[in-house]
């Protein structure tokens, strides 16, 4: 495949940048997703007496989350990059990660 074409400091720095680009994408989704909750506290589910906010409140722990693992793998790649063993296997163009 192309990505087993590239060298491995190549294949790693590409990766970064798409996960820098994934990590961009799930800050502005998880800054969005307080203005979701708020229109919540405006709506009423149908079937329940509940604010739709209670159940609108888990898309923020969940980008929140989502944001921690990113940045988990963005240290680990910056590592990688530096010499550091850090775990990460390169599954074509995708960093797995490896527990030692």
């Amino acid at each position: 495949s192309f990505a087993d074409a590239l060298p491995r400091r190549l294949l790693l720095a590409v990766s970064l940048v798409l996960n820098l680009l994934v990590f961009w994408i799930l800050a502005v989704l998880f800054i969005e997703s307080f203005a979701f909750w708020r229109r919540g506290l405006e709506i009423t589910a149908a079937t329940l007496d509940l604010k739709m906010a209670w159940i609108y409140a888990v898309v923020p722990f969940a980008f929140a989350a989502l944001l921690l693992v990113a940045l988990k793998l963005l240290v680990r790649l910056v590592l990688e990059l530096r010499g550091a063993r850090s775990g990460i296997v390169m599954e074509g163009a995708m960093p797995a990660v490896t527990e030692n």
